[in-house]
């Protein structure tokens, strides 16, 4: 987890944690990099993303935060604390915790009441779960379950079957993996080895629970989790409770039409991650499949950061449309709406064969594919820029470009330093909300 509040934001600091886009208006539909002041003394941002669930965590996080604050002492709504305050969540909202619905509806409700002034990325934890209408629909349960495969980003996991014949060999009594075989094991073998969360199922259990204990005493059902209040939570109603979150109208939806690929305050652009030489300024074709490619699927490199940002958003909206009209496979299993977001959250089936496995290098090296705007705003070999980042990517672009920056007779223009980072002794001391 990472969090972060800054007085004073320098506007050329350069922020990555995921890949979504920032809309600017109160209906959150014109979708175009936001830019504040660039006066680097006339606003604050308060960062936090990858809280999964973890309400308890985000709620320390509000506590300590000078940008960020709950309306009341019930904790049911958001608000920012003074006019030159900005938030921006940094995606991975759901997961391994027991608060992913409230934390949702929490996040979706600041939005709507400071359109302008608060981003919401999505990360690859909240576009994943697209794949839960077409995967658990009645017409993919009729399916052998023989005939799925493995994740291929992962072909080391075990497939269905395997996973059916572990439960069956567990529960003894002559169960086999068609005994076995229903929606909910299928939804425990997509959290336990395709998305990486396999304490979800039971969190999510959870979090119904308390969400209908509380609706009992109010006099709603609260979450969505049905029956009536004390009533423990079956599996079936976990399954219908994870699918009803990512159609219209659920909390995981409403999010992800609130949210954006990547935004821009000032100069400084806030993504979920995977910002490096080869992707920044790349934008995948709406034809891109969720799938293993033997090589690169289609797309097109722009010239600017706001052009970028801009065709990244308007993919989102697009494929979010597309999924609305299409949650299911077609006939012949061979498409879904939203695969192009699917796509997005997974490397692979962007670029083909992993890195460990790939025989091919089909863009240049950092220092010269990188367009000339994208260095101006710190990504190019000869700026100095302050980086926030989930993951390692970014630092690896930088290393390398550093290698490099001797070669190249590329012109940046200067650039006022960035305070240390990550921050030392004395500086760690006046970062509050971290």
């Amino acid at each position: 987890r990472r969090s972060r509040q800054t007085s004073g934001a320098p506007a050329h600091a350069l922020s990555a944690s995921g890949v979504g886009a920032l809309s600017s208006d109160a209906h959150m539909r014109v979708r175009t990099p936001f830019r504040c002041s660039p006066h680097p003394c006339e606003y604050e941002i308060a960062f936090v993303s990858d809280v999964e669930g973890d309400l308890d965590y985000f709620n320390r996080w509000v506590a300590g935060s000078r940008c960020v604050a709950y309306t009341g002492s019930d904790e049911a709504a958001l608000t920012l604390t003074h006019a030159r305050a900005y938030f921006v969540y940094g995606g991975d909202v759901p997961d391994h915790g027991r608060g992913s619905e409230q934390l949702l509806r929490l996040l979706v409700g600041l939005k709507r009441a400071f359109p302008r002034r608060v981003a919401l990325l999505v990360g690859n934890r909240d576009l994943n779960k697209l794949r839960l209408t077409s995967e658990c629909a009645p017409s993919d349960l009729a399916r052998p379950h023989w005939s799925i495969p493995a994740p291929h980003w992962d072909p080391s996991a075990p497939t269905l079957s395997q996973h059916l014949e572990q439960v069956a060999a567990a529960r003894g009594g002559g169960a086999t993996a068609e005994s076995c075989d229903c929606a909910a094991e299928r939804l425990r073998w997509m959290y336990d080895n395709t998305l990486g969360c396999p304490a979800t199922f039971e969190a999510r259990r959870a979090e119904l629970a308390a969400l209908r204990s509380v609706g009992s005493a109010t006099g709603d059902n609260g979450g969505g989790g049905g029956g009536g209040g004390g009533a423990a939570v079956s599996d079936e109603e976990v399954v219908a409770a994870a699918v009803a979150d990512v159609m219209p109208g659920g909390a995981m939806s409403n999010y992800l039409r609130h949210a954006c690929v990547a935004a821009v305050f000032g100069q400084t652009l806030f993504a979920h991650g995977a910002v490096d030489a080869r992707t920044a300024g790349y934008v995948p074709d709406d034809s891109t499949r969720f799938c293993l490619p033997a090589a690169p699927q289609a797309g097109r490199m722009v010239d600017s950061v706001s052009e970028w940002v801009d065709a990244l958003n308007g993919l989102l909206e697009r494929g979010l449309a597309d999924h609305a009209a299409r949650p299911e496979w077609d006939a012949e299993r061979a498409t879904r709406g939203g695969e192009v977001l699917l796509a997005l959250q997974n490397r692979d089936a962007m670029w083909g064969r992993p890195r460990r496995h790939r025989a091919h290098r089909p863009f240049q090296e950092p220092s010269t594919n990188l367009p000339r705007t994208f260095c101006d705003v710190g990504l190019g070999p000869s700026s100095r820029t302050r980086t926030r980042t989930g993951g390692a990517s970014l630092l690896r672009a930088r290393r390398a470009c550093a290698r490099r920056r001797s070669q190249t007779q590329r012109r940046v223009p200067t650039l006022p330093p960035s305070p240390p980072w990550p921050p030392t002794r004395s500086t760690r001391a006046s970062l509050r909300g971290c």
